[in-house]
């Protein structure tokens, strides 16, 4: 529950603390006195955004803190968000400042405004004028059926949406299959083709630069062959008037060899001598070998060239490197392997789409008759909140259409009602009265309050539209969910706020430079006043007072 809310620098206000009581509370006042200002304050430091005017004039910045009970299921929230989670208390606090920037923090540590929210809804649930509103939208229906069939509906609905989610990938992929048949039998037959393409022409990683260094070879081999030669002969012959031959620098050699062991400068001339000719034997020995070796013809020029003129073209389709082609391949069979369905794959698809469709199907049955069976329920207990609250003979109907497989299941729902006995039911937007539509909200709210346990119930003109006997009964039916509820009401009805456990007083002062809101606890006496005014507008009288006491004494012997 709340247990204590500061307010500070907010349109009117200066600053307000409220500490409210476990069970039943109402703010009175004048209007304009700033009642709604305490409930929009409220919803600030839950996280609803708000703009510069929210300031009071003059300030730098609104401020509100809100303490509350700890509850033990926001224990594991605040561990996931790395909030510090205290057994006794929550503070939830906000600031808003004249240049737009807002600071919002929960025990100390600074969060996000959107955190903020999902906290408060764990600890407040807001009922206003814009609620019946929302009631008149039928989308909203289901949420709130929902909401009553609980925990265990939620976890079928969440293993059905898994199941819907399987059936819907194998329907589209099946689909797919069947609306390309003619381009994917295209893209097959193109795959296959430069598969083949590929794997016939046996390429080797750098099979095009030992190609390309051979084709140069071939090309100048006559040029080559005449060199080779005409060194060749050079180094093996002994021709009149040239440098000598290798025979003749061997001779050198040789007779060097005979003096070199008279001195030690002619014997590092012959093993020069001798090296020089050693080199010289290997070198035209190369030469000899080489020219012998090759032999080369004008088809294996031709040959060569056409298997280079095929790896040229096969880098035009497929990438400008051997590596790339390679790449190329590997994928192109990768996906025709994906896309390449025989028959018997096809039906296998079908297969488990059926089933998977069925699964899903009988799901949605099972939560659509959950559903129904805890309508029924919400049915008779709302017409008895109804006839408690004055609206005998009242009917409210929950209508269910059965659609095609959604996220939600393969219910349509929406609540009907009739005011009246004998009439025929309708949407709920069609209640042309307000009051109808504050109490038709508040029974729903009623039945709610028992399921979702949250803590602190704001009402905030819950009233509109209702008088006399009508509002007695509101009073009683919000006074029943303080036993089990921390209920903060906003009234303008005298029956309502008798009924109050706590009773604010919210007055609107002026002196000659500004005006500023407060917020009392008032006295029994106080109460009588207040009450006697919300009876008979601004000057009580004799009448209102004693009606004023009568109710609080009522109220009294009811508690």
């Amino acid at each position: 529950m709340l247990q204590h809310l500061q307010i500070e620098n907010i349109a009117l206000i200066d600053q307000i603390s409220i500490t409210p009581s476990s069970s039943f509370n109402v703010l009175t006042g004048e209007t304009g006195a700033g009642k709604s200002i305490i409930i929009d304050s409220i919803n600030f430091v839950l996280g609803r955004r708000v703009s510069k005017e929210f300031i009071k004039t003059g300030k730098e910045k609104a401020i509100v803190e809100a303490v509350f009970d700890s509850i033990d299921k926001l224990s594991e929230f605040f561990e996931e968000n790395g909030l510090k989670f205290d057994a006794e208390s929550i503070i939830l606090y906000r600031e808003y400042n004249a240049s737009g920037k807002s600071i919002a923090r929960v025990n100390g540590r600074i969060v996000n405004t959107s955190m903020l929210a999902e906290i408060g809804a764990f600890l407040v649930d807001m009922h206003g004028q814009y609620d019946n509103q929302s009631l008149m939208k039928s989308a909203l229906h289901m949420t709130l059926l929902d909401l009553f069939c609980g925990k265990e509906l939620f976890e079928k609905l969440s293993h059905y949406q898994v199941k819907l989610n399987e059936w819907k990938g194998l329907k589209n992929q099946l689909q797919m299959l069947k609306e390309d048949a003619q381009s994917r039998a295209e893209k097959i037959d193109l795959l296959r083709f430069q598969i083949d393409e590929i794997e016939k022409a046996k390429l080797t990683i750098g099979e095009d630069v030992a190609l390309a260094n051979q084709r140069a070879l071939l090309k100048n081999w006559s040029k080559i062959n005449e060199c080779m030669t005409f060194a060749y002969a050079k180094l093996a012959e002994s021709v009149e008037g040239n440098a000598p031959s290798i025979d003749q620098i061997a001779s050198a050699a040789a007779k060097l060899n005979q003096a070199a062991p008279f001195h030690d400068d002619i014997a590092q001339i012959a093993e020069k001598l001798n090296e020089l000719v050693f080199q010289l034997q290997e070198v035209n020995a190369g030469i000899r070998d080489y020219i012998f070796a090759q032999e080369f013809s004008a088809s294996e020029l031709e040959e060569l060239e056409e298997r280079l003129d095929l790896i040229v073209q096969l880098k035009k389709k497929y990438g400008s490197e051997l590596c790339e082609i390679f790449d190329y391949y590997d994928h192109a069979k990768i996906e025709l392997e994906e896309i390449d369905i025989s028959p018997e794959q096809i039906l296998a698809l079908e297969t488990a789409c059926e089933a998977a469709e069925a699964s899903a199907y009988t799901l949605a049955t099972e939560i659509s008759q959950t559903r129904k069976d805890v309508a029924s329920t919400i049915e008779t207990r709302v017409a008895k909140e109804l006839e408690e609250l004055e609206m005998r003979g009242a009917v409210f109907q929950a209508s269910f259409t059965e659609t095609s497989m959604q996220v939600s299941g393969i219910d349509k729902m929406e609540f009907l009602f009739s005011a009246n006995k004998g009439e025929p039911v309708k949407p709920l937007s069609k209640i042309a009265s307000g009051g109808e539509m504050s109490r038709v909200m508040l029974a729903i709210k009623s039945i709610l309050a028992e399921v979702d346990q949250i803590p602190l119930l704001i009402f905030d003109e819950i009233d509109s539209g209702i008088s006399g006997v009508a509002s007695q009964k509101v009073g009683e039916k919000l006074k029943s969910l303080a036993r089990n509820h921390q209920v903060l009401c906003v009234t303008h009805h005298a029956q309502i706020a008798a009924m109050a456990d706590r009773h604010f007083y919210i007055l609107k002062m002026q002196d000659a430079l500004t005006t500023h809101t407060s917020a009392e606890i008032i006295s029994q006496e106080q109460r009588i006043t207040e009450i006697s005014r919300l009876l008979s507008g601004a000057h009580a009288s004799e009448t209102s007072l004693k009606h004023a006491r009568e109710l609080l004494e009522g109220r009294e012997m009811k508690s």
